[in-house]
């Protein structure tokens, strides 16, 4: 299971890199679940992964907020990213949720240097976030080239992860997932303690923000003794499977 890293700036991402994590994801925990920083942060922290001589470098992802945040907005011009997630929320009830999808997809696209891989995005409260249920949302990452499917919460004062998708129907998820070569993340207020029990529902990424910052507050700054903290039960849970 590989280790993600939500950070808001370069001096967090060199924290994220230098303490060994797989994917680096840019973030502004202050805009909402999938908040977007600034493209002078994006272009930043893409040079400087870019001239990282850890072997193999980390990968940067990077969250574009909701579909609905550009209806009426200019997409900007973005550096080149491995991973890019536009959110879904608001969405639940057009009957075209799937073509706004793939309008907003297509907009970025004109405007990112190069993306290699789109990541679908599961609001496990779908509920609350008026998005899209997670297994229509799995049927459409497979029909639009997705590669990675991100389970997710979006209110983040409302409960975690599990309080809102039981362990049972997230592995039937996952299995599903899986059967269609897409690999999935979890999210979603995470706790090291977590990583277990991920690591049992079939999990390929474990996604972080909060429990990689100090006091594990996703407004502080990212620590690496947090982040070795987390690696380490990554570790130990593979060696117990």
């Amino acid at each position: 299971m590989r280790l993600l890293v939500s950070v808001r700036n370069l001096k967090e991402a060199h924290v994220a890199a230098g303490a060994g994590v797989d994917i680096v994801d840019l973030k502004e925990p202050n805009a909402g679940a999938l908040g977007m920083v600034g493209p002078s942060t994006v272009s930043e922290v893409s040079q400087s992964l870019e001239g990282c001589e850890r072997e193999p470098r980390p990968k940067l992802s990077i969250a574009l907020g909701e579909v609905t945040d550009w209806t009426h907005r200019e997409v900007p011009q973005i550096p080149s990213v491995q991973y890019a997630k536009l959110g879904l929320a608001g969405l639940k009830d057009e009957s075209n949720w799937e073509d706004q999808w793939l309008k907003a997809r297509a907009s970025f696209e004109q405007r990112i240097v190069q993306v290699t891989n789109w990541v679908a995005v599961c609001y496990a409260d779908h509920e609350a976030a008026l998005a899209p249920s997670p297994e229509s949302i799995l049927e459409a990452a497979r029909n639009t080239g997705c590669r990675f499917l991100l389970f997710d919460t979006w209110n983040k004062r409302n409960g975690r992860l599990w309080d809102h998708l039981s362990p049972g129907r997230l592995t039937k998820l996952i299995e599903l997932a899986h059967q269609h070569d897409l690999q999935v993340a979890v999210a979603g207020r995470l706790k090291a303690s977590d990583i277990p029990r991920a690591a049992e529902v079939g999990a390929d990424i474990f996604a972080v923000r909060s429990a990689a910052c100090e006091q594990h507050n996703r407004t502080g700054f990212v620590s690496a003794s947090c982040i070795e903290h987390l690696q380490e039960s990554i570790l130990s849970a593979a060696s117990r499977s």
